[in-house]
């Protein structure tokens, strides 16, 4: 039984993870982004409890690449960050078992034995990212606040070939 509940878990958690799509009213989870200056941006990602926190890093870093393109700029570099990941509990019902021996003597009956108790909460973990972006022309242009240097086109393509996710 307790292989079967794994499998469906397993199962769930694979196909019901957060996709790469934008926030919106109706929809619960995915990227969003503001530009902060001309050449600054923060991109955020949050995913649901299906969601591992490396596909949530990937597609933060993905819409990273996307702003950077869409406004021009070839490379950038990840200024800021800050792991907004959240654990919630989901409350089950808890479930007693008794195990040991019952010893009868006339009228009178000896117990010895444990009493389990098992509870069936879960913690639901629900990755969420906000990266802030320096977007530039060429890298000769970053000067002393060079990090890692990320090429927009080759982050988008890499990463969209992993997801399998179609380019637009």
């Amino acid at each position: 039984m307790k292989q079967i509940v794994v499998l469906v878990l397993t199962l769930l958690l694979v196909s019901c993870a957060t996709p790469y799509q934008q926030v919106g009213t109706t929809v619960a989870g995915g990227y969003s982004s503001n530009r902060l200056s001309n050449e600054v941006f923060e991109v955020r990602f949050d995913g649901n409890g299906f969601t591992q926190p490396k596909r949530a890093r990937d597609f933060a870093l993905l819409r990273a690449a996307e702003i950077a393109l869409e406004h021009n700029y070839p490379y950038f570099v990840i200024i800021g960050n800050h792991d907004k990941t959240s654990t919630e509990i989901i409350r089950g019902d808890s479930t007693s078992y008794t195990t040991g021996t019952i010893t009868t003597f006339g009228d009178y009956g000896t117990y010895q034995g444990t009493t389990t108790t098992f509870s069936n909460d879960i913690p639901v973990t629900k990755p969420s990212l906000a990266l802030r972006i320096f977007c530039f022309e060429s890298p000769d242009t970053l000067g002393k606040h060079a990090g890692i240097v990320y090429t927009a086109q080759e982050i988008k393509r890499e990463l969209r070939q992993k997801y399998g996710l179609d380019n637009p």
